[in-house]
């Protein structure tokens, strides 16, 4: 609060106290007490805090401080969240380690004062613990605050639409994600995302426009490029679907995720050595991921190789009993 802004709250007490004084004088009633000491309360709030960074919900009577993140806390925010997003914490523990730093930063900063930032790594965190119903009150609670980017905002929006899809509830993930490119039409990630759930929802057309809309936004996005493959092998266009997987497989060479893709592609063609070799590098790199060595069993028993397809089958499902919560 500036001290122009001080010096009026003082001035107000005091001459209010002078008037309630004189009226106390004449009436000698408990209203002008219980009026004095609400006047004098206010003054007090007005010293310290700005009225305009201070908000109340009337519904909730939740009081907090209208406080936007620094710059500093932005990026490192957006950092730890799209790495998050992208990559498995648990396969690297510096990733694991910074965002578990940031998270306790987050942790111990007072709800009061909880800017759009912090609720975005909160539900980030609730996110990728599949903690859904947290996931989605505090990214609600993030779009709340005064924004401190446009881009926490469209990943707010974009956190949001992921918890739905996540929940199978495309129509409301669609909505927010449209609302995050609104924000940020340049976010690749926003891009990246929507064309994803279009092709989950097999709308190739619309999941092709904005995966290339990602690429065309950053060129070095590993994952657009396999997702743009997906839509290009569900589409026969089998060629330009290997141009992408090794393409996303150049600018990331532990991309997992194209590898086994460019195995399903390469066995789709008939490819049978070159296939297996895709998939094995896959588990190489994620050696946890069961749909790899599912799709491996599938390739080998068509190569007639029914022990190793069985061992391979077998492994997929201890892999997945072991995911089950």
């Amino acid at each position: 609060m500036s001290s122009i802004q001080k010096t009026a709250a003082l001035f107000a007490l005091l001459f209010g106290s002078m008037e309630f004084i004189l009226l106390l004088r004449e009436t000698e009633s408990v209203t002008g007490l219980v009026a004095f000491g609400t006047l004098t309360a206010l003054a007090l709030v007005l010293s310290v805090v700005d009225i305009e960074e201070l908000a109340v919900n009337l519904k909730s009577g939740e009081v907090h401080v209208k406080s936007t993140a620094t710059p500093y806390e932005v990026e490192t925010t957006l950092l730890t969240d799209r790495q998050l997003e992208l990559l498995d914490p648990n396969q690297d523990e510096r990733i694991a380690d910074t965002f578990r730093k940031w998270m306790e930063k987050v942790e111990r900063t007072d709800p009061i004062v909880r800017t759009d930032a912090d609720y975005l790594t909160l539900s980030t965190e609730a996110w990728s613990e599949k903690e859904y119903d947290n996931a989605l009150r505090y990214g609600y609670a993030g779009l709340e605050r005064p924004s401190s980017d446009k881009r926490v905002t469209a990943a707010l929006y974009s956190r949001l639409a992921m918890t739905y899809a996540d929940q199978g509830d495309p129509k409301h993930a669609e909505r927010l994600f449209k609302q995050a490119v609104e924000v940020k039409p340049d976010s690749s990630s926003t891009n990246y995302n929507l064309g994803r759930l279009y092709l989950t929802e097999n709308r190739l057309e619309e999941a092709e426009k904005f995966c290339r809309k990602a690429i065309e936004l950053e060129p070095s996005y590993s994952m657009a490029y396999n997702n743009l493959g997906n839509v290009l092998s569900a589409t026969d266009r089998e060629d330009e679907a290997e141009e992408n997987y090794r393409k996303a497989i150049e600018l990331d060479p532990d991309n997992a995720v194209a590898y086994m893709n460019l195995g399903i592609l390469l066995g789709k063609t008939g490819r049978m050595e070159e296939a297996e070799k895709a998939y094995r590098k896959s588990i190489e790199i994620d050696p946890d991921e069961p749909s790899t060595y599912g799709n491996l069993s599938l390739l080998l028993r068509k190569m007639d190789r029914t022990q190793d397809a069985d061992e391979m089958s077998d492994y997929a499902e201890k892999l997945r009993e072991n995911t089950v919560v």
